[in-house]
């Protein structure tokens, strides 16, 4: 998020994501309600592969194999070359496991940060191409129109995508709102 310009602080936890070795086959029939509501109950799964060096956490997490889908190479502040997820693959990452954004909230501002920088249609490739069994593309949705800052036409592509499921955006979230339009669960104070 930093790298990219979509948060305002410098982390105080860097994210390493170590791609796991293999293709895992996904079988969207095995996807039920009930499923998703169990999983969602229960708090995110976090990495507990931590170090700290120089008042900075380093956490190493491991992500499903996409072949470096939507991983650059940026210069780093010595020249040194970084391996960074674009804006795109970074706003599903963050979507996908807010826990390591800051919460949702610090997500929805990052999305209100990428308007005018990000590709529609890059992130709905990129989306379609990491083939989730979950339904992130209702989060994607209601991230972008959620934050007032994409027009109709940018959205439109994530609308059509069928809605099968009631999702989530977060993990055991308290006191939760629903937008029946995403058919997506959301923190009642997001907007706020």
């Amino acid at each position: 998020m930093f790298l990219n310009g979509l948060c305002d602080d410098s982390p105080q936890t860097i994210h390493i994501n170590v791609e796991q070795s293999q293709h895992h086959k996904r079988n969207t029939n095995t996807l039920t309600q009930d499923g998703i509501d169990k999983a969602f109950k229960n708090k995110a799964r976090v990495s507990n592969e931590i170090a700290e060096a120089n008042d900075t956490q380093v956490c190493i997490t491991h992500g499903q194999r996409t072949d470096q889908l939507g991983v650059e190479i940026q210069n780093g502040q010595m020249g040194e070359s970084l391996h960074v997820t674009n804006i795109e693959r970074t706003l599903i990452d963050i979507t996908v496991r807010p826990v390591y954004a800051g919460g949702s909230k610090e997500v929805l501002k990052a999305y209100k940060k990428a308007a005018g920088i990000v590709s529609i249609n890059e992130l709905h490739k990129t989306l379609k191409e990491m083939n989730f069994v979950y339904p992130f593309h209702q989060s994607v949705g209601f991230y972008l129109e959620t934050s007032k800052a994409f027009s109709t036409k940018d959205i439109e592509a994530f609308e059509k995508i069928n809605k099968e499921f009631d999702f989530y955006l977060d993990y055991r979230m308290k006191d939760a709102s629903y937008s029946e339009k995403w058919r997506v669960f959301y923190p009642k104070d997001l907007a706020s």
